[in-house]
């Protein structure tokens, strides 16, 4: 038995590419909410058209500073309106507006229930075929040194494999940043337009993806994939930086400056603050 739409806000998953990937229950709740919010009204008043909905209020959401769109749907929710959220693809709050929306009508006691669809995270898992355990799925991974060194990390860290979104903009830096940190030998896997006419998977070595015609000349949405076992160099290299800072602080025939000088070239700390905590 379907069930009874009331006051509630519904995030509606919707497809990633095919639109035949639309689920029964998410048009039956697009026909049936009171009003539909999106990330993009155009896109949403398109997908609410294929679909065959007429006459369906679509309102921009938004979690930008300054964005009055939660207030609105917190009210309307609480007046026994029943609303859905829906991304330009994918799941809502997935690397997409939702998150903070959800922790507020949570927080006000409003009844929040989700409408699953895919995402491109769990497409790319299922197509690289190199993940048969956990993974890290880290959103979009920008061509920034620190921030892929810790996802990189947390990853090895956690035996799994690591999966992020990157942007077409950014797909050759983030791949040589990439080989630059774990080797160019190390195996990747990039999907990219998944579930469209053009899907595409390639798999090989950083170094090999690196000239591939897909990454020097981006076109469409890409997902990453690097298995576990890409990932070997990281827990080593943090093995030797771990010995390395032991090594230098139970050495004490070093003089504290000597210690202090060592131990802050390993880690990246202020030397004078290591010196200060020193004994």
């Amino acid at each position: 038995m379907a069930e009874q739409l009331r006051g509630r806000l519904y995030l509606v998953g919707t497809p990633i590419g095919n639109l035949e990937d639309i689920t029964a229950r998410a048009v039956r709740v697009l026909s049936e909410v009171d009003e539909v919010y999106a990330e993009d009204t155009r896109r949403g008043r398109a997908l609410l058209s294929h679909l065959g909905i007429r006459g369906k209020g679509v309102h921009r959401h938004s979690e930008e500073r300054g964005s009055r769109s939660a207030e609105e749907i917190a009210a309307k929710v609480s007046s026994g309106l029943s609303i859905a959220l829906i991304t330009d693809a994918g799941m809502p709050a997935i690397s997409d507006p939702g998150a903070a929306l959800v922790h507020r009508l949570a927080a006000e006691g409003l009844e929040v229930a989700v409408v699953p669809g895919p995402t491109a995270e769990s497409a790319a898992v299922a197509l690289s075929g190199v993940v048969g355990g956990p993974y890290l799925f880290a959103g979009f991974l920008r061509p920034v040194r620190a921030e892929l060194e810790r996802s990189l990390r947390a990853a090895a860290e956690g035996g799994a494999a690591l999966v992020g979104y990157v942007s077409p903009h950014d797909v050759a830096k983030v791949v040589r940043a990439l080989g630059e940190a774990l080797g160019e030998d190390a195996e990747a896997v990039i999907c990219r337009e998944l579930t469209k006419v053009h899907e595409d998977r390639m798999a090989g070595t950083l170094g090999e993806l690196s000239h591939a015609e897909r990454v020097e000349d981006p076109r469409g949405e890409y997902v990453l994939v690097l298995p576990h076992a890409s990932l070997a160099s990281v827990t080593e290299d943090r093995a030797a930086a771990l010995g390395g800072v032991l090594e230098a602080c139970l050495d004490l025939s070093l003089s504290r400056s000597e210690r202090a000088k060592r131990l802050a070239a390993l880690t990246g700390m202020p030397r004078s603050e290591i010196y200060a905590r020193l004994h």
